[in-house]
């Protein structure tokens, strides 16, 4: 018999003692069932009171074990709920921390695709760098073609004053004359950086190395990358996914291979 088994039965038989003195009290039935059950079974309970040091230490344990026991079952929930939470918390923040680290790799793959393994994701986040750019806008300052249209002569429009200042001191350009501004926004290379991981690099990734792995288990998260058509237009995806749930009703991913779609099943 096992422990909880036995724990049980102890709980039963107790319930079923104190229900039977109970009813026969209530119902004035003592003498009728008490009475006669005391009678036959007093040699034994006398030989049980012979020794009272024994008996209360035998009560006191089996009402500490099944106490425990109780109390265990009564919070195995809130242990379960804690242990899930810590869990779910580390797999969230390396599923994102995945995510990040595709969307960066799709943007530098010349077939402009999602890494479908880890190696060669951990690989391109350890060995490559990536470019820093910016969109900075430009200007420049041409002839108004509409009077070189009525007959004005370049030299003859540079002659005038093509910028004026505003009374707050700002400069602008004179539109009303000969000159018009042309502008434009041109991206600028302000060099390169590491993907992974220090504080200078793009991303901040502790032990990439294990980056596969599923936090709190020996299990590697299941990857997954392809592309599929939406709107006549192929599109790359990924998923990323716990193989193993700690709570199988609720199995955390992040991406979709049927959707295009980034975000984490929780956001």
């Amino acid at each position: 018999m096992s422990i909880s088994l036995f724990i049980e039965t102890y709980f039963i038989i107790i319930l079923i003692i104190f229900g039977f003195l109970l009813f026969s009290n209530l119902f004035r039935l003592d003498k009728y069932l008490v009475a006669p059950l005391f009678n036959k079974s007093r040699e034994f309970y006398l030989t049980v009171l012979s020794y009272p040091i024994i008996v209360m230490i035998i009560i006191i344990i089996l009402d500490f074990v099944s106490g425990a026991k109780l109390s265990m079952q009564l919070y195995a929930p809130v242990k379960f709920e804690q242990e899930k939470s810590m869990r779910y918390d580390a797999i969230k923040d390396k599923l994102l921390q995945i995510r990040d680290l595709q969307i960066i790799f799709k943007s530098n793959s010349p077939q402009n695709r999602f890494a479908n393994n880890f190696q060669e994701l951990i690989d391109f986040g350890k060995n490559d760098s990536i470019s820093i750019s910016k969109y900075v806008e430009k200007d420049e300052i041409i002839v108004n073609p509409e009077w070189i249209a009525n007959g004005w002569k370049e030299n003859e429009i540079k002659k005038t004053k093509k910028t004026y200042i505003t009374p707050n001191g700002e400069e602008k350009v004179n539109t009303d004359e000969g000159w018009i501004k042309r502008s434009w926004f041109e991206k600028v290379e302000l060099g390169k950086v590491k993907v992974c991981c220090t504080n200078e690099d793009s991303l901040q990734i502790e032990d990439i190395n294990n980056l596969a792995m599923v936090p709190y288990s020996d299990l590697e998260f299941k990857l997954a990358a392809k592309k599929i058509v939406k709107s006549n237009t192929e599109i790359s995806v990924f998923e990323v996914s716990d193989p193993n749930p700690f709570d199988p009703t609720e199995k955390l991913k992040i991406g979709d291979l049927n959707e295009v779609n980034l975000d984490g099943n929780w956001e």
